[in-house]
This record gives structure tokens, sequence and C-alpha cells, in this order.
């Protein structure tokens, strides 16, 4: 391809020549920006910083130091991101896919993905010639290939494609959560992706399906892969609801895409290496992931009350509060933990308040007491999240070394008109979940209600007393 073709939007691109600019490129827009980051902002580079770009969902949240060095790596990222569409779409066009398949460039994780699909499956000319030899070909191919074992009936195609992609995504969990206990892009990203285009393609190679079908397979999937995970005692029945929303429009892009590829006459070899590059990738990547160490933002969350009482009333009652009666709403009946009563040991600044949950007790060095307008203290052990719901007595890995971990806490009390007093508890939190924007929904409703039990319950005391 000439260099003027090469920025066109016309044309087609074949699989060898699509991998090469692609890999070329990635190498050239990392010694810049390796050299950007390191000569005008004095900071580290690396291939990790990649794999699941920081404050790109919070950019106005971001320092002004950190905005500027963000902007400059998107202003160095643009010329780079058009060229890759223009390949990508060009790619497409060969496969016979829609250009709108584009949009998976975008997706953190899912976008290598999708390069190693690209640069493994034919055009759609080798698929038609495929096509005419089928069925003189299928009979020569012998029992070990993919179009002779699979179902052509479309429940037995289902079949297929979701027991064997159930096992996959054990293999896959396995090695993400019990090897190296990460909780990241690849487990609730890179996984649900897999599973969908995996189940997805059984489904497709016997005969074309519907786009449809070939979605709800992919989901039906991901539904049993789940299960089979609270079955051999991987996760919780809570856990796995969370995930769900995130991973569920993941799997339906995987079996959508798969269905685009394989809905064509396919032989077999790219089929297969483009399946086997993908279950073999993943790990790569969640190595990657875990060896990058992703540093976990600090998440402040603040609640409030307003008390019909005075604030040295309120404060009596927050340093230590008794037991809580036991009229928990819905959250607290899943397993989370929840709040029960406080105790104190010692006064003032050096004092050690124990918070005790349902799992055990918060211990918190007292660093501020500033009666009765400000109580701060640290957060030096604190115990299991939740008790996940589940047949066995499991304890995974992010419970048993608190993914959630709170690092600092404090209640302020302001005195309003007519002897009232606004109670508000804040909460610095890490989550070591990815992606982050997703699981702080989750986590911040938590501790909310957390803090609601809590600042209700000394509201009440406050004002009988």
């Amino acid at each position: 391809m000439s260099g003027t073709k090469f920025l066109q939007w016309e044309g087609r691109l074949g699989r060898a020549e699509y991998f090469g600019y692609g890999a070329t490129l990635f190498f050239v827009k990392y010694l810049i920006d390796s050299e950007v980051a390191r000569q005008a902002f004095q900071r580290p580079w690396s291939l990790l910083n990649y794999y699941a770009p920081a404050g790109a969902f919070s950019i106005v949240a971001l320092p002004p130091g950190e905005q500027r060095f963000f902007y400059t790596m998107l202003a160095i990222a643009i010329p780079f991101i058009w060229i890759g569409v223009v390949l990508t779409v060009k790619r497409l066009r060969d496969l016979g896919s829609s250009p709108a398949w584009t949009i998976l460039f975008f997706v953190p994780l899912v976008n290598l993905l999708f390069f190693i699909v690209l640069s493994i499956l034919p055009g759609a000319s080798a698929g038609k010639a495929d096509a005419i030899s089928r069925s003189a070909a299928i009979d020569l191919r012998g029992p070990g290939s993919w179009q002779n074992l699979a179902p052509r009936g479309k429940f037995g195609a289902a079949l297929a494609g979701v027991v064997l992609c159930i096992p996959v995504a054990l293999l896959l969990t396995l090695f993400g959560v019990k090897v190296l206990a990460n909780y990241g892009w690849g487990l609730f990203v890179g996984v649900p992706f897999v599973v969908g285009f995996i189940s997805s393609a059984v489904y497709n190679l016997g005969a074309p399906r519907r786009a449809g079908e070939s979605i709800s397979v992919a989901v039906l999937g991901l539904v049993l892969a789940g299960s089979s995970m609270l079955v051999f005692a991987f996760e919780g029945i809570i856990c796995l609801i969370m995930a769900f929303p995130i991973a569920a429009p993941i799997a339906m892009m995987g079996g959508a895409l798969a269905h685009s590829m394989f809905s064509r006459p396919m032989p077999v070899r790219p089929a297969s290496q483009t399946i086997g590059a993908l279950v073999l990738m993943l790990p790569l990547l969640m190595t990657g992931e875990h060896a990058a160490h992703l540093p976990a933002q600090p998440i402040a969350i603040k609640s409030q009350v307003i008390v019909n009482a005075p604030a040295q009333k309120v404060w009596n009652q927050l340093v230590a509060f008794a037991q809580i009666p036991d009229k928990r709403e819905w959250l607290f009946h899943t397993g989370v933990a929840y709040p029960i009563r406080a105790e104190i040991r010692g006064h003032g600044p050096g004092a050690v308040r124990y918070c005790v949950f349902s799992t055990g007790a918060f211990v918190e060095p007292i660093e501020v007491w500033d009666e009765p307008h400000r109580l701060s203290f640290s957060v030096r052990q604190q115990p299991p999240v939740m008790q996940e719901w589940s047949p066995w007595n499991i304890h995974p890995p992010h419970v048993a070394q608190n993914y959630l971990l709170s690092k600092h806490g404090e209640f302020r009390l302001t005195e309003l008109p007519g002897g009232r007093t606004r109670l508000e508890g804040t909460t610095w939190y890490e989550n070591k979940f990815w992606p982050a924007t997703y699981w702080q929904v989750w986590s911040d409703y938590f501790i909310h209600r957390i803090h609601m039990r809590v600042l209700e319950h000394i509201k009440a005391l406050a004002e009988r007393s």
C-alpha cells in the first residue's frame, strides 16, 4: 500500500498488513509518549499505561498538573487514533463487516482483543472461496474439523457454545482470582468478552444464525459460566449479581462481534486460531494488569442528618453509641457488613474507638478530639466487608484481603438555630476493583447506607436524651 493510500478511507486491508501497521504505530507512539512523559513531566511511562488509562472518566476532577499531563498525552494520541480508525475501517471492509465495529477500538482491554481478532481472521474473499469448496472439503477435513463437529441444529449449536465457554471462564477466573488475586479489567471485561465471543462463534460455525440469537447465546454462556463459579465455590451470589450489569453488555459485544465474523463461511484454521489466541492472550493481559499495581484513588463519601438536639448531646452519643436495634434494611440482609455499636477506650487524641460491625470491629485511633465539633480518626484495622451468600463457606480474596479498604473517618457537628445540630459523617476509602468508575457506584452506595444507619441511630439517641 502506498503512502497516499495509507491515509485514505477507501480500500481494504489484509490481516498481515493490518497487524504490521498496527504494531509499528503502537511502537512509535510508545517511544514518543515515553519521551514526553520523562522529559516534559518528569514521570515514568510504561506499556501498562495503555492498559486502563487513569483519569479518562474524571478529567475535571484531576489536579491542574494531572490535567495538563492528560491533555498533552491526548493531543499526541489524536493523530494515532485517527490513523488507527482508518486502518480498522479498511480491515473491517475486507472482512465484510460493518465499520460500526470500530467503536471497540475505544473500549479499554477489549480493543486489544479486538486487534487480535482482526489480525487473524481472513478476508471475505477467502471465506467465499471456502464456501465454494465446503461441500467437497467437509468429508476430507476428517472428524476433527470444527464444521464437522459443530451441530447444525440451533439447540445443539447453542449447547456446544455454552458448554465450551464454561471451562474457559472457570480457568481464566481461577487464574485471575486465585493465582493473581486481581479483580480488574481482565476479570470483569476480558473474561465476559471472551465468553460471549466463544459461545457465539461456536453457535455460528455449523450454519449461519441470526444476530439476536447469537447475542442471546452469548448472554446464556455468561450466566451459566457465572453459575458454575457459584457451584465451584469461586464466588458468592451477591458479587455475581453486582458484576452482571457490566459483564452482560461486554459479553453481548463479544457475541455480536463473533456473529459478524463467523456468520459467513469460515476456514477451520483461522477460526480455531482466533479463539485460541483470545484464550491465551487474556492471562498475559491479566498478568500485566497485576504487575502494574494500578493505584486506587482515595474516595470520600459524606452523609448528614439534622438532629433536633444541641451539639453536646449529639457528641455524647457519637463517641460511643449503644446497640443499634436490629431493624435492618434490605441491603444488610445480603451479607454486607453493618454497624452494631461503638465503644471507646481513653479520652482525647490517642484514645481508641471500636466500631463493632456484624463481621468484626473497626479499630479507630482518635487523631482529632475537638469536643463538641469534630471527631477524626484513622483506621488501623477493619473486618471483612461482607459475608458472601454461597452454598459453601467461602472467603474470596476480595473479602479476605479487604479490596474495599477504609482509611480515615470523621464526624463534624455544626450548631444550627433553634438548638439543632447538623451531624456529618465522612469516610475516606480505597476501592481496588476495576473498572473503578463502575464499582464505585456500588461502594459509594454501601458506605452511604452504613453512614445513615449510624447517623440515624445517633440522632434518635440524642433526641431522646
